[in-house]
């Protein structure tokens, strides 16, 4: 049975295991299903951005080539489309979401291609009809409603295919974590089965043992229980007045029962009710009324009364109506009450001593036979004749009762031992009484026969059956070798030791690991085989089988526990040590189960690096500051300092030049960090733009020196021309009552307060920055900017603003075109017509600058004259299609003027317009391009005293419009 249980563990155990590596290949199949569908999505984006491109280019050239693009990255795109659709048949929702796809694919091509690709008939034939006409401005802004929409489907796929990825690599981590605990358990689940089956074994037999001797005991009291009588007899008399109920006693029938005739008081029916016993109780009554019916004289029964003390005491009551009314009611009772306790107690012994007589040997769960002998011719015994047997000898025999009464020994068994004879015939000679063991094919059992002489040539003999003893000691045995092999064969080092830590048992692995053999170990101290240290301090560590001996429980090692090999080698090892328990919860030894994980260590510290490090600046990243700061916060790195730093203008650096410069930015900040930081120091960063560095052994002085050494190595630094900036704030931990959160705090403080002063003084020189490079690149924007802001001024001083507006005006007018900064310089140059993907890169320009002035404080007012200065009247402007009076004045104002001396200055694509020309234009787009209030007043009035006052030579710009 046990050998059973072990193999349903095993087989419990092997299937679980399959089941969680199934599992875990499960879930890796899944991730890799989800990056196929992030990898499709991106291929749809890509596709129909190109479809897009292609058609704008087939617009402006005619060229045929640009069709058969069309065509083919339409089937690209459907191609992708069907790939991504297969991937996500199991999730509803992402189906869901792709037919919405496919219908606004498919309605953008119907809706919009077909229609805009035959516009270029028109462009051809009548491009001054395709100019005024709205058709392909409606087609274009639908064409831009639908890209923002198919975005944004794809970039919900991606973003739940992210979220289902992130799940299924914790799903992942978890099922690889049960197996780790599985295998770490399931030997020592095997090894507990094993041995509490041996153990239940070994208290079975012991019970068995316990039971017959606990039986023996009985018998023994059965014959003595009722060996005494109790003498003498007690008589009390009572009266019941039946019809009013009341009753009195004798002072004897009180004492009967252990009382006092005064405590009894008052005395009443119930008094004798309430103590007679609930068996006897019926059959009292029942006698009672026979008398009152007239059916007896008298009545007379035995009945249990209950004592003072709550013992039960056996009366014998006799009572008799000694009065009637005249309707034959009772009306007067008496009778007596006969103490007969050791009458009876003597008569139930007497009958349980013949009960007991006669069932002692009939009840024995062992078997008794009473035979005499047969004698051969020499006087020897030859055979036996049974003459008397027990219902147990019978059974063990297998026949019925009575069956072996008369018959011999060879009779009923022809083959029987001959050593039964001769232990018989032994006793007989003897006299003295033996006992064996024996097994007997004809039944198939083993029994232990005790053999006694009470008289010459008879015995008596006791017979067990102790076959179920002898296979639970053959199944102990057996377990026992099942458990050594097992221990022998399994995977694991295993190591067994006594209560004393002295090793009794290794098996083939934990020789191969520890370098012992087996036949060495034995009998030697457990630490001189199992030498382990720390991993990381390379300190010794407590063994734990003296952990077990002394905390009574199971114990596992950290996963950074090295064994020490007899030969030097070194490995990681997964261990854990249990208790060897007896049945008294004593410790007896200790198990060991332990392997080889250096792989698995290899593994999980690869895993674990890359989980520390951050994947853009290669630094350590937030997850590996919280793992460490609680290690650095301790005397060996005192005094600990904390760097906070910030970068400056990363929002500014990506709004201008994109985000691929925002990430050289912070590139070169971990580079500094890293180049100037000393060995020992951990760089972390925190997260977005900020860092944070731990200066083990650094004090306030040595801190102040490293940080003014990096902000020294940052001044060298630049991106696009933007200086690199960080502001830094540090604060230092002595062995003090203060915290590391205190201390994080100062340190966050001082960088906040440094970051006040010098973000916007920043912020204000990269724009200065920005400008001067962006002259640098185009000195026609540089003559351009200074007019417009001239202009502007004199238009809003013109308009009744106050100073401070005048200024924000006259600023924003020389900004307007700050965000083409962030425009490739190929398109600001091109003589040629801009193509359509061109100009929407050119049209971004209002919402860039816009974003980089809004980032300082003071420039905000003015941030949004910038963003829509190229806003029209009738609503068809950009970038946000404001109509009429939703334009805020001033950039109503800049548009015009703008407008003005951009057709009065000669450019790369287009000669310059006269002062008349460029009034007559303005003039025929009132109402249209511009309000058409503002046009007389800049005209009429703006403009006659900025002429006067360019032909008078004087400056009405002021000292220095553009640098803010």
């Amino acid at each position: 049975m046990g050998f059973v249980i072990i193999i349903i563990t095993m087989v419990t155990i092997v299937t679980f295991k399959v089941a969680l590596r199934q599992k875990a290949m499960e879930i890796n199949r899944l991730v890799g299903k989800t990056h196929e569908i992030m990898h499709e999505s991106v291929s749809l984006k890509s596709a129909y951005q190109y479809i897009v491109l292609h058609e704008r280019g087939y617009l402006l050239t005619g060229n045929e080539d640009e069709i058969q693009q069309i065509e083919r990255y339409s089937k690209l795109f459907e191609q992708h489309f069907d790939k991504l659709y297969s991937l996500v048949e199991d999730y509803e929702i992402e189906q869901a979401i792709l037919a919405n796809l496919m219908k606004s694919f498919e309605e953008m091509q119907t809706n919009v291609i077909t229609p805009m690709l035959n516009m270029r008939a028109l462009i051809e034939t009548a491009p001054t009809d395709f100019v005024q006409g709205t058709q392909f401005t409606e087609k274009f802004s639908m064409t831009e409603a639908f890209i923002t929409e198919q975005i944004a489907i794809l970039e919900t796929i991606e973003l739940r295919a992210d979220q289902q990825l992130e799940r299924q690599r914790q799903s992942l981590n978890r099922w690889y974590a049960y197996d780790n605990v599985l295998t770490v358990a399931g030997p020592l689940i095997i090894l507990s089965v094993i041995f509490f089956i041996g153990l239940l074994a070994v208290l079975k037999v012991t019970a068995y043992r316990r039971e017959q001797d606990a039986y023996q005991k009985q018998l023994k009291d059965a014959r003595d229980r009722y060996s005494n009588a109790i003498e003498g007899a007690n008589v009390g008399t009572w009266e019941w007045h039946v019809q009013d109920q009341s009753t009195s006693f004798n002072e004897k029938w009180a004492e009967m029962l252990g009382y006092t005739l005064e405590e009894l008081q008052p005395v009443s029916l119930d008094t004798w009710t309430d103590r007679i016993h609930p068996e006897d109780a019926g059959l009292a009554f029942q006698e009672i009324e026979k008398v009152f019916s007239g059916e007896k004289q008298a009545y007379s029964f035995d009945v249990r009364m209950r004592r003072k003390d709550g013992s039960w005491l056996w009366i014998h009551d006799q009572g008799k109506v000694i009065s009637w009314d005249g309707e034959g009611k009772p009306l007067l009772m008496t009778g007596t009450h006969t103490d007969i306790n050791e009458r009876k107690v003597a008569q139930f012994a007497l009958e349980e001593s013949e009960k007991a007589s006669n069932l002692l040997i009939d009840s024995m769960i062992q078997g008794l036979a009473h035979y005499e002998a047969i004698l051969d011719e020499e006087g020897n015994t030859y055979d036996v004749r049974f003459l008397k047997t027990n219902p147990s000898f019978d059974q063990l025999l297998g026949v019925h009762k009575g069956y072996l009464i008369g018959k011999t020994l060879r009779e009923i068994m022809p083959d029987v031992n001959e050593s039964w004879i001769g232990m018989h015939d032994k006793v007989a000679t003897t006299g003295k009484p033996a006992s064996y063991e024996a097994y007997s094919k004809v039944l198939d059992k083993y029994f232990l026969t005790s053999i006694y002489s009470p008289k010459p040539h008879e015995f008596a003999v006791i017979m067990d059956d102790i076959t179920e003893r002898k296979e639970l000691e053959l199944q102990v045995f057996l377990e026992k070798e099942l458990f050594e092999t097992t221990l022998l064969s399994v995977g694991d080092g295993v190591i067994s030791t006594d209560a004393e830590a002295t090793v009794l048992f290794m098996n083939r692995i934990a020789e191969e690991l520890t370098g012992w053999r087996a036949e060495e170990a034995k009998g030697r101290p457990f630490t001189e085989i199992f030498k382990i240290v720390s991993g990381e301090e390379r300190k010794k560590c407590q063994d734990p089988v003296s952990r077990v001996l002394q905390e009574g429980k199971a114990v596992t090692l950290f996963n950074d526990t090295i064994l020490i090999a007899r030969d030097g080698v070194e490995r990681y090892i997964d261990d854990s040590a249990s208790p060897i328990m007896d049945k008294e919860k004593r410790i007896r030894g200790v198990v060991l189960v332990f392997r080889d994980s250096s792989e698995t260590k290899k593994e999980q510290d690869k895993i674990l690096q890359l989980s520390y490090r951050d994947p853009l600046t290669g630094l350590y990243n937030r997850r590996y500051y919280d793992k460490i700061k609680e290690t650095v916060d301790s005397e060996p790195y005192y005094p600990l300092t904390l760097v906070l730093g910030d970068v400056n203008g990363l929002k500014l650096t990506n709004d201008a030049f994109g985000h691929d410069a925002g990430d050289q930015l912070l590139k070169k900040v971990a580079a500094v960090f890293r180049k100037t930081c000393r060995e020992g120091d951990i760089i972390t960063r925190f997260g977005g733009d900020e860092f944070i560095l731990l200066l083990p052994k650094t004090d306030v002085t040595h801190a102040g020196i490293i940080v003014d050494r990096l902000n020294k190595a940052l001044l060298k630094e630049e991106i696009r021309g933007l200086s690199v900036s960080v502001s830094f704030g540090y604060a230092v931990k002595e062995k003090d009552p203060m915290t590391f959160e205190e201390t994080f705090k100062r340190a966050e403080d001082g960088m906040y307060s440094e970051k006040l002063t010098k973000s916007s003084a920043f912020k204000k020189h990269a724009i200065d920055t920005l400008l001067v490079k962006q002259f640098e690149l185009n000195q026609w924007e540089k003559e351009h900017s200074l007019k417009v802001g001239q202009l502007s001024k004199l238009f809003a001083q013109e308009m009744g603003f106050s100073k401070d507006e005048v200024w924000q005006i006259e600023r924003g007018a020389s900004l307007h075109d700050l965000g083409k900064i962030a425009i490739d310089e190929t398109i600001l140059c091109q003589r040629e017509t801009l193509t359509q993907a061109q100009w929407l890169e050119l049209k971004r320009h209002p919402e860039i600058g816009y974003t980089i002035l809004r980032s300082v404080g003071e420039y905000a007012p003015f941030a949004e004259y910038v963003l829509y200065h190229h806003e029209r009247w009738d609503g068809t402007g950009y970038p946000q299609k404001l109509k009429g009076e939703e334009i805020p004045l001033p950039a109503r104002m800049i548009a015009i003027v703008d407008s003005y001396v951009a057709m009065t200055s000669n450019r790369a694509y287009k000669q310059a317009l006269t002062h008349e020309g460029a009034v007559e234009q303005l003039h025929a787009c009132k109402g249209t391009q511009f309000d058409p209030d503002l046009v007389p007043i800049f005209v009429e009035k703006v403009l006659p005293s900025y002429l006067e006052a360019n032909r008078q030579g004087q400056d009405t710009a002021t000292t220095n419009p553009i640098t803010l």
